[in-house]
């Protein structure tokens, strides 16, 4: 029975060939769907590696040209005194502009034994950046002041970029290629500087030097929890009047991880309403083309009643058509949707590719099945003597 069910969809290729092409987008629409939502769900449930929750940034003003080394280096060291001496501030870095949640990348290439890793993200601040945003060491440790006066130029990275680099061995002590020759001390845990839906990525923290001090344009502060306006009020007090900085924005970063968090997402919310739109038009068309399919073949459905099938049979005839003309769909789809994984398309971890894969077959299945099942109880009450009578 299967076989003939197999022959006459076959043979009805041409006629269902504009329903089996939307079937076909269908499925390659919501593959793109739960292959974005996969890898949106699979980076959040990643830990973010830091602690954002009582930080500030403040945006301080840069004067070009930039003022010596020296004067630049006692300017930062009477801004941290002033705001450590307010009661309820508790931490404060100087770093540049890219800080976590904004988006704004500073990006690098480093090379280790001829291996090149391209688009690694920069960030260059003072020794206090790490523990400031409550970053933690998997390997080595994090800066020193002493650093700063090191022969070699020392390096902290991500533990995305040492498995780039150097696989699963160890890479504190390691030298590398980074504008210029560095040596590695440290390792951090991943940590998500571009919100919660997106993937760690590689991410150098380069600890700035006297030349590199112009770059800190900005502040991160930890205060105390529970810390409000009054406190914010005091930090602007000193920064603008004491200390007669113009231009000075404080932002807080639970603030700018909402914002980045939405900007991460909506684009999934937009893609998931189109996607529902199209679906349904598809459905709908199924739907259609199923009833009508009722009515034409009456004589048909009723000469098998007549001849000793059962009106499960009948039902189980519509829907295992239905079955076979999504899986024409599904054949070219599956093979046009391997090839994203294959090819390493987007830069996208192949088990993200293959969730989405699995979930659009089964999702396509599904609903062609309750598409089906309405059509297939219609036919199955198809009366013999009824019918013949009205053909």
């Amino acid at each position: 029975m299967l076989q003939h069910l197999i022959t006459l969809t076959w043979n009805k290729k041409r006629k269902h060939a504009l329903l089996v092409t939307e079937m076909l987008i269908c499925f390659l629409v919501l593959f793109a769907v739960f292959t974005l939502l996969t890898g949106l769900y699979r980076n959040y449930r990643k830990p973010l590696g830091m602690e954002p929750d009582n930080l500030w940034s403040v945006y301080l003003p840069v004067h070009y040209p930039a003022p010596p080394a020296d004067t630049l280096q006692t300017q930062q060291q009477l801004i941290r005194n002033s705001l450590l001496a307010v009661p309820g501030v508790q931490m404060v870095s100087f770093s540049s502009w890219n800080l976590p949640f904004y988006d704004i990348a500073v990006q690098n290439a480093v090379t280790y034994n001829g291996r090149k890793i391209t688009a690694v993200n920069w960030y260059i601040a003072d020794e206090h950046f790490g523990p400031v945003l409550g970053i933690t060491m998997a390997e080595g440790r994090y800066y020193a002041p002493q650093d700063k006066t090191a022969a070699i130029k020392p390096l902290v990275i991500t533990q995305a970029l040492s498995k780039a680099l150097f696989g699963d061995s160890a890479a504190v002590g390691k030298r590398v290629n980074a504008w210029g020759n560095c040596q590695i001390i440290g390792v951090t845990n991943d940590v998500k500087f571009q919100g919660d839906y997106r993937k760690p990525g590689y991410a150098v923290l380069q600890n700035a030097d006297t030349s590199e001090l112009s770059q800190l344009a900005r502040l991160v502060v930890k205060v105390a929890p529970g810390s409000g306006y009054a406190l914010e009020g005091k930090v602007y007090k000193i920064l603008a009047n004491d200390l007669k900085l113009d231009g000075i924005v404080i932002e807080r970063m639970p603030e700018l991880r909402k914002v980045i968090n939405s900007n991460s997402f909506i684009p999934a919310v937009i893609t998931c309403i189109v996607s529902v739109f199209l679906v349904g038009n598809v459905l709908l068309g199924l739907l259609g083309v199923l009833w009508y399919t009722i009515s034409q073949r009456k004589g048909e459905l009723a000469l098998r009643r007549a001849v000793g099938a059962t009106a499960k049979n009948i039902a189980a005839q519509l829907v295992t058509e239905s079955l076979l003309l999504v899986s024409l769909a599904l054949v070219p789809g599956v093979i046009i949707a391997v090839q994203f994984p294959l090819l390493h398309v987007f830069d996208v971890e192949s088990v993200v590719y293959y969730m989405g894969l699995l979930l659009a077959t089964a999702m396509l299945v599904v609903l062609v099945l309750l598409c089906a099942l309405y059509p297939g109880r219609q036919a199955a009450a198809i009366l013999p003597a009824v019918a013949l009578h009205e053909e």
